[in-house]
């Protein structure tokens, strides 16, 4: 989807929390995530939310749709949609 240092599957447990550090080391410890809105069925989740960071004297927000499938209770898929994809990968490049 993105052309970015960060674009990928992400596998695992341990893919995810190593996906994390990635932001956290890009933005220097400053990356977080304020949620807008929530809205969850059985099956799924969506959470509106916005990005935040500084990297390369550059900061954001950027917004997202953030979309979890859940089974038995537990999260089996995660996918981040941006509002503006060109702006993620100009970030993170």
């Amino acid at each position: 989807m993105g052309h970015n240092p960060l674009t990928g599957d992400y596998v695992g447990p341990l893919a995810v929390l190593g996906f994390i550090q990635k932001l956290v080391e890009g933005t220097n410890g400053t990356f977080s995530v304020e949620v807008f809105d929530i809205t969850a069925s059985d099956s799924h989740v969506v959470a509106l939310v916005a990005e935040h960071g500084e990297r390369n004297g550059s900061s954001t927000p950027l917004n997202f749709a953030h979309i979890w499938t859940l089974s038995d209770g537990k999260a089996t898929s995660f996918t981040a949609w941006p509002e503006d994809q060109s702006a993620v990968d100009a970030f993170w490049t």
